[in-house]
């Protein structure tokens, strides 16, 4: 199975995520569970829908195979999605 890159950035208000491999291939969500459920389904439109236009030869061939998701999010992307775990840590640290 092959992997496909999925960018991810934190835009302020929500994550924004796209795929490379697809020119304007993009989402939004609230959460990164969110986003990663939105560009799932926004790439299998992308996909279904390029093919139904007959467009099909512009999709590149991973994705009319099985292939998985893989994710990289930028560094506000990250400290958003993990900032619980760093206060934890922090308020840990502070008391001890």
């Amino acid at each position: 199975m092959e992997r496909v890159m999925v960018e991810i950035e934190y835009t302020g208000g929500n994550y924004c995520a796209h795929a490379p491999l697809l020119s304007g291939c993009v989402s939004i969500g609230s959460t990164l569970d969110e986003i990663k459920e939105n560009i799932r389904e926004a790439i299998e439109l992308h996909v279904e829908g390029s093919i139904e236009d007959g467009e099909g030869d512009l999709i590149p061939n991973v994705f009319k195979e099985e292939y998985e998701l893989v994710y990289r999010l930028s560094t506000e992307a990250s400290l958003k999605a993990h900032s619980n775990r760093y206060k934890k840590a922090a308020t840990k640290a502070a008391l001890a």
